[in-house]
Formats: structure tokens, sequence, C-alpha cells
């Protein structure tokens, strides 16, 4: 017979392994929920009217007020039980994503705490609304597989970051990854991968590589200085070669052209 509290709804008893789990992911993604109504909150408060402007959209409320009434519930919910947890009401001025970093620091506190159960079901109904209410996912990047290992294993979890992070945190280990070092990683190798050429120039530029139009690495095809490898597919390395005989590729070109996967502009 279990006794999770989660699991019997009885109190004093410390949650299980699978339920602390997902207290832990759900507060190792509230950065990403919150980044994600801001997006919502911004986008509408940006694309409509003032109230009482007049016509039909003079009526329209300034700004998402589901996305907003969803973001204070989860502010709510996380802050409420923080000052439980160890009285300090200080944490009502803290960022909610520091709140909910407090908590996961403090995880194996929170599963032997009485009410952990209440926490798990409020946590996990507050991010679930938040998702709902945000009208458009924020862009998103992708840092590749967590790298981190634990017990001998590598984290199976993939890091995402909202465009313009330079650090996300993995929502199953709570790791945090450089962005940039990470991306460039991925790229160094992944140099001789083939691939079409918006998306070889999309991983350069988050790399910090180069940043290349289009029309000019289409024209490089046309020239016959960039070659396919393989029907439509390039490399990343063929590309930075071809950038890299141009004026201005070879102010930033590495010493030897053969060491294709070290130089960052």
């Amino acid at each position: 017979m279990s006794d999770c509290g989660a699991c019997t709804g009885e109190t004093n008893v410390k949650l299980c392994h699978d339920h602390t789990t997902r207290i832990e992911q759900d507060l190792a993604e509230v950065d990403n929920v919150i980044a994600n109504l801001r997006v919502s909150i911004a986008r509408q408060d940006k694309g409509a009217q003032s109230v009482g402007g007049g016509g039909p959209s003079g009526s329209k409320p300034p700004l998402s007020l589901d996305a907003l009434d969803k973001y204070e519930q989860l502010r709510e919910v996380l802050t409420g039980w923080a000052i439980q947890l160890e009285g300090r009401t200080y944490l009502i001025l803290v960022k909610t994503e520091d709140v909910a970093s407090y908590l996961f620091s403090r995880i194996e506190k929170v599963r032997l705490a009485e009410w952990a159960y209440e926490l798990l079901d409020e946590l996990g109904e507050a991010m679930e609304a938040a998702r709902r209410a945000t009208d458009r996912a924020a862009d998103k990047i992708s840092a590749g597989r967590c790298p981190t290992v634990i017990n001998g294993e590598r984290c199976p979890d993939e890091v995402t970051a909202i465009v313009g992070q330079t650090h996300a945190r993995c929502r199953t280990c709570g790791a945090t990854v450089d962005i940039h070092d990470r991306q460039q990683q991925l790229l160094a190798d992944a140099w001789h991968v083939r691939a079409p050429l918006p998306q070889i120039l999309r991983a350069l530029k988050q790399g910090k590589h180069a940043t290349l139009p289009m029309t000019r690495v289409e024209w490089w095809v046309k020239k016959g200085q960039l070659v396919p490898v393989e029907g439509n597919l390039y490399t990343a390395a063929a590309v930075m070669h071809a950038y890299w005989q141009t004026p201005s590729g070879r102010k930033v070109a590495p010493n030897n052209l053969d060491d294709m996967g070290r130089k960052a502009s």
C-alpha cells in the first residue's frame, strides 16, 4: 500500500517519488510558462486600443485579462505555499520565477510537509490553466538534450529556451544550461551534417557564427561558390567556407580553414 499523501489523501505523509517529480517538473517549467503568458499579454496590449476609444474595438480590453488572471493565480499558489514552508513573508516581494526556484531548491522539505499533496494539486491546476490562457507560445529555440549526468545516466529531457534568454533550466533535472555555449557545441557536433539551407542558416545565426541572408547564400550557389553535397542538402562547414572566401568573411576567417568547427564570430 502506498504511503504517499497524494495517493492516499492522508496528511502528515510524505509524497512518493512520482508525485514529487511532478512538482519538480512544474516548478522547473514556471519560467517558460510565465514567459509565454507575458508574450500573450504584451501582444494583446500592443494590438488593442485603449478602453473607451470608440468604435467596435474601443471596448476591447487593452490586454489579455485571462492571461493576467492566470498569472496572478499561479503567483498566489507559489508564494502562498513558499511562505507556508518556512514562514518567510518577504517572498511576497520576490519574482514569481524566483519563488519557484526557492521551492525547487527545498523539494525534500516540501515533500515531507503535511500539505504537500495540496501543493501538488493546486500547482498542477494553476500551471495547466496558465498554459491554456496563453494564446500564442513564445518563440522557442532548442538547446538539444540536457547534458547533465545523474547517477551515471544522462538526463533524457530536451532543453528549450525563449528567444533572447541566455540560460534555460531543464524541466526534468532542474540543471541550468548556458544557451550560447550549448548551441556552439551542438553546431560543432553537426558541422558536417547534411541539411537544407534554411535550417543551416538558422543554426549559424543562433550559434552566433554568422548571420547570412538567404538571397546572398543562394547567389553563392548560383555562382558555383557553394555546392550541395546531395540534392538540396548542404553542410554548415561548406556554407561557412564559402562565407570565409568573401571580403567580409575573410576578416573573421580562422587561420586554418580546415578547422571548421572552432571559429565563431
